[in-house]
């Protein structure tokens, strides 16, 4: 009885783990390039039983299994792309990050909402240096900026450098960092590429699908209630049988 009530119990914490989840990707919908993420669960099974169709037999098959969080992925997918007609707007089209460079070394992102600071250095929104292909800041020395699609920056009018645009084999390898930042695990291999699909005047939306995030609310929800359920019946049952105990002549 008791470890019914655990893998109920097991089963709500997870629910809500899944809950924090959807809600944070639901919050980062307008930021320019997020990602969302998916948080994957893996179920023990207890006991099998034949699978049919109902609501008793569900009842029966969380009783007999538990579900615990296995891990959360990020879904690097690409988002749509939106004009907004802004110079310094960089966007990516299909694989690809821009390499930044932060107090805590290099990173990585989708972000390419661009501003200029006073060094004349092209930046992130967060002030992170945006790098070229040598690895180094790229500063604008005139007064215009152009981009070309394959990533090379001209300034009134004069070629100035390429940015560097890198990829990864194994993107499961990143961790997201906040502000739109990633961070590779050691031993990631990146790869530079040498003729990227860059857009300016263009920014990525997140790929967070308002459709899917509010079903999987509605999913998890119904999924809760259906646990906490699980756990009242649980509960009265102890109560019953205890009021049995506690009356039963000795």
């Amino acid at each position: 009885m008791w470890s019914g009530y655990y893998t109920a119990a097991s089963g709500m914490v997870s629910t809500l783990t899944q809950l924090d989840v959807v809600t944070n990707n639901l919050a980062n919908m307008t930021t320019p390039g997020f990602k969302k993420d998916v948080a994957h669960f893996q179920t023990a099974n207890y006991r099998t039983e034949p699978e049919t169709p109902g609501e008793e037999n569900l009842f029966r098959r969380i009783l007999n299994s538990q579900s615990t969080l296995a891990g959360t992925k990020t879904d690097f997918s690409s988002g749509p792309m939106v004009s907004t007609g802004r110079n310094l707007d960089l966007a990516i089209q299909g694989e690809g990050f821009f390499v930044v460079r932060t107090p805590q070394g290099d990173r990585y992102t989708r972000q390419g909402a661009l501003q200029i600071n006073e060094k004349g250095e092209l930046v992130s929104a967060s002030g992170a240096q945006l790098l070229d292909k040598n690895n180094a800041p790229v500063t604008i020395p005139g007064n215009t900026v152009h981009f070309t699609e394959n990533g090379d920056v001209f300034s009134d009018g004069v070629y100035v450098t390429a940015l560097k645009v890198v990829k990864f084999d194994k993107p499961e390898g990143l961790s997201k960092e906040g502000t739109g930042l990633y961070t590779a695990a050691q031993g990631t291999k990146e790869t530079i590429l040498e003729t990227p699909q860059v857009r300016s005047g263009t920014l990525e939306k997140s790929n967070v699908s308002i459709e899917e995030a509010m079903g999987d609310l509605i999913r998890i929800q119904r999924t809760f209630e259906f646990q906490e359920r699980v756990m009242t019946t649980l509960l009265n049952d102890v109560a019953r049988k205890t009021t049995e105990e506690v009356g039963r002549p000795t």
